[in-house]
């Protein structure tokens, strides 16, 4: 799958929203436990990367609803749980039918 067509189908999703303007990631590099406590050390472990996505997350879900760039949103959001991962594939079969034509 090449760049645009990931991004095609991250556009026809309907719970994943593609920003005009990016902002601040809302997702962090791997940090350690101590890191995690302090808030002025975690806000150096941000992600420096644009985001352009817009993620809503199930309700009962691990996967958190935020502003993500591309890796964030395949880490913290399409693939994190059974959950997210069977509603993405449900999508993508849908995709396929109505927009790329496979049977």
């Amino acid at each position: 799958m090449t760049p645009q067509e990931r991004r095609a189908f991250l556009e026809y999703l309907p719970y994943i929203k593609r920003l005009e303007i990016y902002v601040q990631c809302d997702g962090y590099r791997p940090m350690s436990r101590k890191s995690k406590l302090d808030s002025v050390q975690r806000e150096h472990y941000r992600c420096k990367k644009p985001a352009y996505w817009k993620f809503t997350a199930l309700k009962n879900s691990y996967g958190e609803s935020g502003i993500y760039c591309m890796d964030h949103l395949m880490s913290r959001g399409l693939i994190t749980s059974y959950d997210e991962q069977a509603r993405t594939n449900k999508y993508w079969e849908k995709y396929k039918k109505e927009v790329l034509g496979d049977t």
